[in-house]
């Protein structure tokens, strides 16, 4: 059994749950080596036959871990942004060294210090157990920590040491190795519920501690006995907060069975969506997601005074929520209150900083009131941190009247950016104008560190429907380069060698792709007009 769980976390191919198993097993043998008594030679070989179990796996063809890799969700953060992420969380700790954030507000803080693109999934957690322990409790709950498990397994591999029970020995030595290889694990990795984490922890420690000092054969101590009315004050206390934590979970998920779907849909009427939304508030007081939904439903039929007041109370329950900070911002600029939208937009990038929606609302917030040189300022970040929207971008920006040159100002030294701009003057019939923005596209997409076919492809598609099937054949050839598996690539290079005359070229092009691709029709279909003349 232990043979197949190990070959099980080896064949994983996680490499923090291998390396925590490592140091599980390597600190389960010291400790049971340091006994004087015991079978040393059972332990030794059981240890080599582990190791070389490990080995094995970490011999494994390459093919597996790519196999492994690509069953991997989507959702899961590359290598860099694993990085990246590490860096924008040891920024929060700099700003709360010694308490922390406060436990369970790594989510609602790290959007303020986001650097990583994109904002389909956010970070919730620091995918670093122990990171987010420093960040969320700082210096002093990280050592108290510390101390706590160094003081309880140092305590008790004294009174373990004279131990003669088998057992026990045993249930020391895996509940240390078991905390082991927990924090093993989380240095890499992070099981996404510190207080679960906790939870199993302190029944590893309970479980050494009942261990190295219960015995059968020994009287019970004395029990340590508190003054009655200091006991029941604590049990009084305890209870309630129990009671309390149980009937808000209890109503939060009461409130996501019976209404969530209503809520989460957009196709319902606003007099179900405004009962639904004042029926989960009463489940879940708590819950700012409810009183959010509730304000929108009160501003949807005409009430705003009741908006304004459920806007700030869901603000008052999540304070650092970007996306209802500038939904307040704008609410009350509709009742000419700038300034104070002026605030609330402001702080909803700032707690947010990443998001380019969050810049967007701010930016053509401004453009209303005027003011457009800050205004193209967070159209710039708006851009950068989103460079798939640049179209709607710019779309926007046309109808607030901004120049061309306006427009180029806030495009950032990236391909996609570039490229959509090309296509914005290309459709207005700028085409030289658009030409050099494919160009420019093309330039920096070679730069990039992580590129994309996808500015080549277009940008020669342009040169080819302009007559310049050289340049566009040239721009091809560049991509195959950086892509030389992409079979797209590859048909369009055929195609213009073919429209250029050097039907060699491209029939070896259009058998190329056959020989990866043989149910390819369009270079099937070509290569036999080109075989036929």
């Amino acid at each position: 059994v232990c043979l197949s769980i190990v070959l099980a976390i080896v064949l994983s191919r996680s490499w923090s749950a291998i390396l925590g198993s490592l140091g599980a097993l390597l600190i389960f043998s010291l400790v049971i080596l340091s006994r004087r008594r015991g079978r040393k030679k059972e332990i030794w070989g059981g240890l080599v036959l582990l190791g070389i179990v490990f080995l094995l796996g970490l011999a494994l063809p390459e093919q597996m871990g790519a196999e492994s890799s690509e069953a991997r969700t989507v959702a899961q953060l590359s290598a860099d942004q694993k990085q990246t992420l590490r860096q924008d969380s040891i920024e929060i700790f700099r700003d709360f060294p010694l308490f922390g954030t406060g436990a369970g507000t790594y989510a609602h803080v790290y959007p303020r210090y986001k650097t990583i693109p994109g904002n389909e999934a956010p970070v919730e957690h620091a995918r670093n157990s122990l990171l987010e322990l420093l960040v969320e409790s700082g210096l002093v709950g990280v050592l108290l920590s510390a101390w706590f498990l160094l003081a309880v397994f140092y305590r008790g591999y004294l009174a373990w040491r004279q131990r003669h029970s088998r057992i026990s020995v045993y249930l020391y030595g895996g509940g240390l190795a078991g905390v082991v290889a927990i924090i093993v694990h989380g240095w890499d990795s992070s099981t996404l519920q510190l207080f679960v984490t906790g939870a199993f922890l302190f029944f590893l420690c309970a479980l050494s501690v009942a261990a190295a000092v219960t015995s059968s054969h020994r009287a019970p101590p004395e029990p340590v006995s508190l003054p009655p009315r200091v006991l029941r004050w604590s049990l009084s206390v305890l209870l309630t907060v129990l009671l309390l934590n149980l009937m808000a979970d209890a109503g939060r998920l009461t409130s996501k069975v019976w209404y969530g779907d209503v809520l989460a849909s957009r196709d319902q009427q606003e007099v179900t969506v405004k009962k639904a939304a004042g029926r989960a508030t009463l489940l879940a007081p708590l819950a700012a997601d409810y009183r959010y939904l509730f304000a929108d439903a009160a501003l949807a039929s005409g009430d705003r005074a009741k908006a304004v007041k459920r806007f700030g109370t869901a603000l008052r329950l999540a304070p650092l929520n970007a996306e209802y900070l500038q939904r307040l911002g704008l609410v009350v600029a509709n009742d000419g209150q700038y300034e104070t939208a002026r605030k609330l937009l402001k702080a909803g990038v700032a707690s947010d900083r990443s998001n380019p929606e969050r810049h967007k609302a701010f930016a053509f917030w401004l453009l209303s009131r005027g003011k457009k040189e800050p205004a193209l300022d967070h159209i710039r970040q708006a851009v950068y941190w989103g460079p798939e929207k640049t179209w709607d971008y710019l779309s926007l920006m046309e109808a607030y009247g901004l120049s061309e040159e306006d427009m180029r100002r806030t495009l950032p030294e990236r391909s996609i950016p570039m490229l959509a701009f090309g296509d914005y003057l290309a459709s207005i019939g700028k085409n030289q104008a658009a030409e050099q923005s494919y160009r420019a596209a093309v330039q920096y997409a070679i730069n990039e560190k992580n590129p994309s076919p996808e500015p080549f492809q277009r940008a020669a598609e342009f040169f080819a429907s302009r007559g310049d099937e050289t340049y566009a054949l040239e721009i091809v050839l560049m991509a195959i380069k950086l892509f030389p598996k992409d079979l797209d690539l590859r048909l369009s290079a055929a195609n213009l060698y073919e429209r250029l005359g050097i039907v060699y070229r491209a029939v070896q092009e259009y058998r190329g792709v056959l020989s990866r691709d043989p149910d390819n029709k369009e270079a099937r279909e070509r290569l036999n007009v080109l075989s036929d003349d």
